[in-house]
């Protein structure tokens, strides 16, 4: 379980890796794994979620066969709060704006795990209106 430590994170509750790839149809050959769950191929890599964390160093070994390189310090975790008077006012608009769907507990998810999580906060505190002309 080695490549488990060296090449894996979790993120979003999923374990996740990115494969440095020379080319778009490198980091396509790695898709074709039935061990994985979501695959975001980019020009410059791969990212990679397995649904099982046993399935890592299978797809590790895959990676590295296909002169894919394991970097993962370009993995990061990002979520968004977004505060409000109200914030079952504007759930709504940002649900169907970004497509989202109810997240596990509370807020909103990608389903496709694409984009950061947003949570909806109530804001006690009254702040005045900002207009930004340009």
């Amino acid at each position: 379980m080695t490549a488990w430590g060296e090449d894996w994170r979790v993120a979003g509750g999923v374990a996740t890796a990115w494969f440095d790839a020379p080319s778009l149809s490198a980091g396509a050959a790695l898709a074709g794994g039935e061990a994985l769950v979501a695959v975001d191929l980019r020009a410059d890599g791969v990212r990679v979620r397995v649904g099982e964390p046993e399935h890592a160093a299978e797809v590790s070994a895959a990676a590295r066969e296909g002169g894919l390189t394991a970097n993962p310090a370009v993995l990061r975790e990002l979520g968004v709060v977004v505060e409000s008077g109200d914030p079952s006012r504007v759930e709504p608009f940002w649900r169907r704006v970004l497509g989202y769907a109810p997240a596990v507990g509370e807020g909103l998810a990608d389903p496709l795990r694409r984009d950061p999580a947003m949570r909806f906060r109530r804001s006690g505190e009254v702040r005045p209106l900002t207009i930004v002309s340009g």
